[in-house]
């Protein structure tokens, strides 16, 4: 695409509107990492208020069933947790090193249009990646709640044994 195909006034709002997406991109990946570290200490302290419950813990059936629950949904969180915090490539939007070598030789407008044409990449790419954070996230908040409930059922209901 030339120079003469391209508005500047309408590349140079663009670039304004979109050269920032990226950055965004990581922050809410950060966030997100952020709530899931809070919802895998939650699942820690609720798998530990075991430790507060009476001696008849393992006396009845329906106790040990709530246990394994809870034992199980708690490994589910931190499966989940590790999936979505392990390291993953977020995509910027061209920095100086590449940014210098791959552009150079090109008009203001068209080195806008080139950082459009890569944040727009990088936009595809890094919603991939939000999107199955955000899912990681809603999993382990589910199975947090599962095991908060099995654990309280179970220390009600070792009260009554």
């Amino acid at each position: 695409m030339s120079s003469q195909e391209l508005d500047p006034k309408t590349v140079e709002t663009i670039f304004d509107l979109v050269k920032n997406i990226p950055e965004r991109q990581l922050d809410n990946a950060n966030t997100l990492d952020t709530k899931m570290v809070q919802v895998f200490s939650a699942a820690g302290v609720v798998i530990g208020l075991l430790g507060l419950s009476s001696g008849a813990l393992g006396e009845a059936p329906w106790i040990t069933t709530c246990l394994i629950s809870a034992l199980f949904f708690y490994s589910v969180t931190a499966f989940t947790a590790f999936l979505h915090l392990r390291p993953k490539p977020f995509r910027r939007s061209l920095h100086g090193d590449s940014l210098w070598n791959e552009t150079w030789q090109l008009t203001q407008i068209e080195v806008q249009h080139t950082v459009i044409a890569d944040v727009a990449k990088a936009y595809s790419h890094n919603r991939l990646l939000l999107s199955k954070k955000a899912r990681t996230l809603s999993i382990a908040v589910f199975a947090t709640a599962i095991e908060v409930v099995s654990v309280g059922l179970a220390l009600l209901l070792s009260r009554f044994v």
